[in-house]
């Protein structure tokens, strides 16, 4: 469960940037999925062949969620559900996770900045006040994180 939890703090950084950047919600949850094109889950396998392991991944998922947690109670089903969350998780990184890399870096590149941790280094040093392309990089990552660890987020049902 902690695990799972871990994935899940773009939530709040995401929360924390509507709050902080005055940039008119740049990626809010009305914006369109500009991100790219997921790799498919179909194909050869490549060395190991198939099942792929995004198809194991499912499969298990699957069979955690529609077979085994319905029969059981209290805290063993619902930490038979994590698990199978953190099996979506897992399903959506392998799908989307090679193409927002990517996008990553060519994002940082774009600023400036060779990685995260030199981004980090220059945010914390305060050099970076005014810089809306610094402000949309982060944003974007941060959404890219979300459609991983909970696409729900960036669309929360009608109340």
């Amino acid at each position: 469960e902690l695990a799972a939890i871990g994935r899940r703090v773009c939530e709040a950084e995401y929360d924390l940037l509507d709050l902080v950047l005055d940039d008119g919600g740049a990626a809010s949850t009305d914006a369109p999925d500009k991100s790219p094109s997921p790799a498919p889950l179909e194909g050869a396998g490549g060395l190991h062949g198939r099942p792929t392991a995004a198809e194991l991944v499912e499969a298990v998922r699957g069979h955690l969620a529609e077979e085994v947690a319905p029969g059981l109670e209290g805290s063993a089903r619902f930490h038979t559900r994590v698990a199978a969350h953190a099996l979506e998780v897992v399903e959506r990184e392998l799908r989307l996770g090679p193409a927002q890399q990517d996008a990553h870096a060519s994002r940082l590149a774009a600023i400036g900045f060779a990685d995260d941790v030199a981004l980090a280094r220059a945010i914390r040093s305060d050099g970076l006040d005014d810089r809306p392309d610094v402000d949309a990089a982060v944003r974007a990552s941060v959404v890219d994180r979300l459609r991983v660890a909970n696409p729900r987020w960036l669309h929360p049902p009608d109340a």
